[in-house]
């Protein structure tokens, strides 16, 4: 069984609540969710929420739409994917996040399909990016996600699932799926205000039931003016921010 998790919080600092935000009139976890449902290789979609208080409203949705989620430690996310895993008996895990709407399930599935055909431990499409931020993709086998949690014992390998698999780690066979064209300069996450307008005006702008990640480029492209609204916003600051934290801790 292959399944998707995708973790999600309602306690973000920046954009507290954004990933239950509307989006043409709906959660923007059900247009999510919606677009990871139609992937060809997927079994089954699982949200991966923590058990605080805070992250009730996330629960009740899930809940209410007959979605299969599980519930864990607000900082162990890792622990989060691994009791997913566990449960359903999966083989193979694919990572999202609920923060990133846009998800292309031909993205998904060209991903899954070359970790299936490497005979990968883990496979992804971000070393080095080539699509856009908010279009990342990870695969792994339930073996290696056991092996992670079992083994990562930094609180940035705790809180951001996959960092384990940045060790040198021989054992571990890895491989990385790239577009055909360089579109990493592109931020389609949502993390902050600035990121949410830009969502918006992508989804108001392809009328489209479907739309692929070139059919986004194309339109941001031809907005660039929608494009820059959050153009000074870092790739990754959330993973940055945890790894300063660790290094101010241990010195």
């Amino acid at each position: 069984m292959i399944i998707a998790v995708i973790q999600a919080r309602m306690g973000s600092t920046r954009l507290p609540g954004k990933v239950l935000l509307p989006l043409l009139g709906r959660p923007m976890q059900d247009v999510k969710i919606e677009r990871v449902q139609r992937d060809k290789l997927v079994d089954a979609v699982v949200i991966a929420t923590s058990g605080h208080p805070s992250d009730q409203p996330i629960h009740a949705f899930a809940q209410e739409n007959d979605i299969l989620h599980v519930r864990g430690a607000v900082d162990d996310v890792l622990d989060r994917y691994y009791q997913a895993g566990k449960r359903l008996e999966a083989e193979h895990i694919v990572r999202l996040t609920g923060d990133c709407p846009l998800s292309d399930p031909n993205i998904i599935d060209a991903v899954i399909r070359a970790h299936v055909k490497e005979g990968n431990d883990y496979t992804s499409n971000t070393q080095p990016p080539t699509f856009p931020d908010g279009y990342d993709v990870e695969v792994m086998t339930f073996k290696a996600l056991q092996e992670a949690w079992m083994n990562a014992n930094r609180q940035s390998e705790r809180e951001h699932v996959t960092s384990y698999f940045r060790r040198d780690l021989p054992h571990v066979q890895q491989g990385n799926v790239t577009h055909m064209r360089d579109l990493s300069h592109l931020r389609l996450t949502v993390d902050e205000a600035a990121d949410y307008e830009v969502i918006k005006a992508v989804y108001q702008g392809l009328i489209a039931e479907t739309f692929s990640v070139d059919d986004v480029a194309a339109f941001l492209e031809n907005h660039p003016d929608i494009r820059a609204q959050n153009k000074h916003l870092e790739r990754n600051s959330s993973f940055k921010e945890s790894l300063k934290k660790e290094a101010a801790s241990a010195a």
